[in-house]
């Protein structure tokens, strides 16, 4: 099923606290997320280059319309801050590429990415500058299955119909030593980590965030019973606050 995008607004959902933190500090947080490149390995038989799960510091956006929120409320949060979508064209947000089984364009991705640790190793023992490898890895990162199997929930989700657009850090080196952060994570490397979870949160709040005036939300959607909190936040009056029924 297609669904429609909301040409004016990028919907950020979250969970109450954080909701509230990031009204208050006026910036929206980039986090690791683990994403699950799997689907680019359909009809590949090479076990030792298959691609699987990389974690990959980001925020995320939708232009679902209102109307079809539902489910995107149980899935991400009940709580909703609704940008402008200029703001997130000018703060360099983009939709992410959907990817069918059978595309053609799978076989390509697979190429590059089931052969990027050779890439990697070849261009550390060289003079080149790593634009190559940072804009192949960049680009990865807005990779997404047209839809797949979500375990814990144990159905088919068609991740298309989320109409997702991300924001991905455009300043971290993917070869700097020095860095604190990667612009991609495996997963083992995500799972050992998991206990610094909340000191890597606070270093990617420090260093990557995404700033914003009231002038750049069009709407807050709320529960009905967290109106009031919401108005006590002097939001600018063209900031429409929008509620719903939690039992809707």
């Amino acid at each position: 099923m297609m669904q429609e995008s909301d040409s004016k607004r990028l919907f950020h959902f979250t969970k109450e606290e954080a909701f509230f933190n990031i009204l208050k500090a006026k910036e929206f947080w980039v986090s690791y997320s683990l994403e699950d490149y799997n689907f680019l390995n359909e009809g590949f038989l090479t076990p030792e280059n298959l691609i699987r799960k990389f974690a990959v510091p980001m925020t995320c956006f939708c232009d679902t319309p209102i109307e079809r929120h539902e489910q995107m409320k149980k899935w991400y949060g009940e709580f909703i801050i609704g940008m402008k979508k200029e703001w997130g064209e000018k703060n360099g947000l983009s939709p992410v590429q959907y990817l069918n089984k059978g595309a053609t364009s799978i076989s390509s991705w697979y190429n590059i990415l089931s052969q990027l640790n050779n890439i990697q190793k070849e261009m550390q023992n060289s003079e080149m500058r790593y634009s190559f490898l940072y804009d192949i890895i960049k680009v990865a990162t807005y990779l997404k299955p047209y839809s797949g199997i979500i375990r814990r929930e144990n159905f088919d989700r068609f991740f298309y119909d989320e109409r997702e657009w991300r924001f991905v850090p455009k300043e971290i080196d993917p070869l700097d030593k020095n860095t604190q952060q990667k612009l991609y994570m495996s997963e083992d490397d995500f799972i050992e980590k998991e206990a610094e979870k909340s000191v890597k949160k606070d270093i990617l709040k420090s260093q990557f965030k995404l700033d914003f005036e009231w002038s750049d939300i069009d709407c807050v959607i709320v529960p009905e019973d967290s109106c009031e909190m919401v108005k006590g936040l002097n939001l600018n009056d063209n900031v429409q606050i929008k509620t719903y029924s939690i039992n809707a």
